[in-house]
């Protein structure tokens, strides 16, 4: 039992596939967005479903208010992305 426990702890016997290697490969990956331009996106997405809310509470048709929180998406983007420096 002992020759089995040392061919274990050695490496010879299984083949390691331990999590950690995950770990590694998930660090050596390059970031999808930047933390300013996730961010920007963040702050122009409840911009643009605060103005639809809005709208849609003032008697708007949901068309228009989808439409009034695109519009407020794209101008809350535009006026982040120069504020945020």
């Amino acid at each position: 039992m002992s020759d089995n426990r040392s061919a274990l702890h050695n490496g010879s016997a299984l083949h390691d596939s331990s999590p950690r290697h995950d770990r590694d490969a998930a660090h050596n990956r390059s970031a999808l967005l930047s933390q300013r331009a996730a961010v920007i996106l963040l702050l122009g997405a409840l911009t643009g479903i605060g103005a639809g809310v809005l709208t849609c509470f003032n008697g708007g048709t949901l068309a228009s208010a989808a439409l009034v929180g695109g519009a407020a998406f794209g101008a809350g983007v535009t006026f982040f992305h120069t504020v945020i420096d």
